[in-house]
Parts: structure tokens; sequence; C-alpha cells
């Protein structure tokens, strides 16, 4: 390269765009995958929860019957 001769870079908005919204959806994809995952997750979670609730309360029932 000659002294003083400057390199003219030609850019291409429109990929750098395509990229941009590939990356968006592929992002907000994922994102959506991972919140249903822990939907699942919480729900099944919630159901054992409420399961262990009532078979405690049903225990406390019957040992405050025995107390008395």
């Amino acid at each position: 390269m000659e002294v003083g001769k400057r390199a003219i870079l030609v850019y291409q908005t429109w990929k750098l765009r395509v990229a941009l919204v590939l990356l968006a959806l592929v992002g907000g994809i994922g994102g959506w995958q991972l919140y249903a995952l822990g939907q699942a997750n919480a729900e099944a979670e919630l159901v054992a929860l409420r399961l262990e609730r009532d078979q405690l309360a049903a225990r406390l029932a019957t040992q405050t019957a025995d107390y008395r």
C-alpha cells in the first residue's frame, strides 16, 4: 500500500440488520422456551407442595386429637 492512499471500506448494512433480526428471534424464542420450562417445573413443584401440605395438615389433626 502506498503512502497517502487509504482503503475504503464498504459496509453492507442489510447483512448487519439481518444478523440483528436473527439474533433477536433466536434470543426471543430461547427466552420463551426457558420461561415455559420454568413454568412447567414450578407447576410440578406446586402440586408436590400442596400434597405435602395436605399430608402435614392431616398429621397435625391426628396428633392434636391424640394430645387431647
